[in-house]
């Protein structure tokens, strides 16, 4: 069975902890929190490379034809929202997303869920559930939004398939926040649930 490791950690806890955790980071990591205009993407953005150095293997990072990172023998992806950062770690391609649950517009819904899916979505959880597992999906292959956001699979979780290849997917609510995970297996996977705080 694959193996998936999900860290999290919230706001407050970066910002508690944020002279010790930039003692631990990459110069470029503390760089990049730092482009960041707002407090809260800038604590996140520490907290995204925190959870990497804590949860993946020492070595160099690579990063693969579209930017995504990786290391050898290691796939991770990091995503902030809301009040918190997260990390999905395995020995398979990975993607991960997190959204903080707030109110939705029904254009949106009509625009970026197939007929089908839009009959899961019965609450604005819901449809942050839907949204961060195509999210993670299409995170997991490497390439951000596009176009046709409504032929990403979403609902169901659990094992799917887009463009022929097979994916295994899981979502989870936590505080106001929905966070999904896609990898790249046709196995279930396993989920290690590890809150940072």
């Amino acid at each position: 069975m694959v193996k998936v490791k999900v860290g999290i950690i919230d706001v407050k806890t970066v910002k508690q902890r944020e002279n010790e955790i930039i003692s631990l980071l990459l110069k470029e990591e503390i760089e990049k929190a730092k482009s960041y205009k707002k407090e809260g993407d800038y604590l996140l953005s520490l907290g995204g490379a925190y959870l990497r150095k804590l949860l993946t293997k020492e070595g160099e990072i690579f990063y693969g034809e579209k930017g995504k990172p990786y290391k050898a023998g290691e796939f991770f992806n990091v995503s902030h929202s809301g009040d918190f950062a997260v990390i999905a770690v395995s020995d398979k391609e990975v993607g991960v997303d997190v959204e903080k649950i707030r109110d939705i517009k029904s254009a949106v819904i009509k625009r970026a869920f197939s007929e089908k899916e839009k009959t899961f979505i019965l609450s604005p959880e819901d449809f942050y559930k839907g949204w961060t597992l195509k999210e993670s999906l299409l995170k997991c292959i490497g390439c951000g939004l596009i176009s046709r956001l409504n032929e990403v699979p979403s609902f169901p979780e659990g094992k799917t398939e887009y463009f022929g290849e097979r994916f295994f997917t899981k979502s989870f609510s936590l505080k106001g926040h929905v966070f999904s995970v896609a990898v790249k297996t046709d196995e279930e996977a396993e989920t290690e649930l590890k809150i940072i705080d």
